[in-house]
C-alpha cells in the first residue's frame, strides 16, 4: 500500500541509524566515563604545596582533595577563585552534554534520525572537546600557585577531550550517508517503477475493454 511504501522510504532515508552508530556510541561512552573520572575524582593534579587546604594534601580535583593519609575531603565549602569555578562549570557541562550524546546514540541504534540531528550531536561533541579542555584552567588557580602536576584524572581529561573530538567527526560522517541526492535518486527510481506499474495496469485494462467490445459483436454475428 501507499502507507507501507512511505514507511519503507522513510526508513531507507536514514541508513546511518543502526550499526553505523556503533563506533561513535563506543567512543562517546568511553569519553563520558573518562570525563566523569576527570570531574568527580580527587586526583586531577598533584600538589607541591598544600597550604591552600585546611589539611595537608597530596592531590586535588575539581570538587575535592586527597589528604596525605588517602582520605577524600570536599572543597565545596572552601572559597574558590574564578579559574576554579570556571573549571568546575566546564566539567559539569561536559558531563551533561555527554549524557545527552550517549542517550542519543542509544536511541539512534534502533530509530532513524535526519542528517541535521546527527550534525547537531556532532556539534555537542565538539563543544565537549572545548569544555573538557577548559577544565585545565584549574592549573592556573590559587591551589596551583606554587606548582602542580597532572595526576590520573588530568590524563583522563586529555584522553576524554580527544575522544569527544573523534566522536564528533564520526557523527558528521554518519550524517553524510543521508544526503538529499541519494534520496532524490531513490524517489526517481520509485516513481519510475510506479509509472511502469501504472502503464502495465492501463495496458491490461485497455486489452480487457477491447476484448469486451469484441464479444458482443461476435455474439451478434453468431446469432445471424
Amino acid at each position: 500500500t501507499a502507507s507501507d511504501s512511505d514507511d519503507h522510504r522513510f526508513m531507507s532515508m536514514f541508513p546511518a541509524s543502526g550499526w553505523l552508530c556503533c563506533a561513535p556510541f563506543i567512543i562517546s561512552t568511553a569519553a563520558l566515563a573518562l570525563s566523569f573520572v576527570a570531574t568527580a575524582t580527587c586526583d586531577f593534579v598533584t600538589l607541591e604545596n598544600s597550604d591552600f587546604f585546611p589539611f595537608p594534601a597530596r592531590s586535588a580535583g575539581l570538587w575535592c582533595f586527597t589528604t596525605l593519609g588517602g582520605s577524600a575531603v570536599s572543597t565545596v565549602d572552601i572559597p574558590a577563585d574564578d579559574k576554579t569555578n570556571t573549571a568546575r562549570g566546564c566539567g559539569s557541562a561536559t558531563l551533561i552534554l555527554g549524557i545527552i550524546v550517549w542517550i542519543f546514540y542509544c536511541t539512534a541504534a534502533c530509530c532513524p534520525f535526519t542528517p541535521l540531528v546527527f550534525r547537531f550531536v556532532a556539534f555537542l561533541c565538539l563543544c565537549n572537546t572545548l569544555f573538557q579542555g577548559l577544565v585545565f584552567l584549574i592549573l592556573q588557580s590559587y591551589m596551583c600557585e606554587q606548582g602542580c602536576g597532572l595526576d590520573t584524572a588530568g590524563y583522563c581529561a586529555i584522553a576524554a577531550s580527544v575522544l569527544w573530538f573523534i566522536a564528533g567527526i564520526l557523527s558528521c560522517t554518519a550524517g553524510k550517508s543521508f544526503d538529499e541526492e541519494s534520496y532524490e535518486e531513490e524517489e526517481a527510481v520509485e516513481e519510475e517503477s510506479n509509472q511502469s506499474e501504472q502503464s502495465q495496469y492501463s495496458s491490461e485494462e485497455s486489452g480487457k475493454s477491447r476484448s469486451d467490445e469484441k464479444d458482443p459483436i461476435q455474439q451478434t454475428e453468431n446469432e445471424h
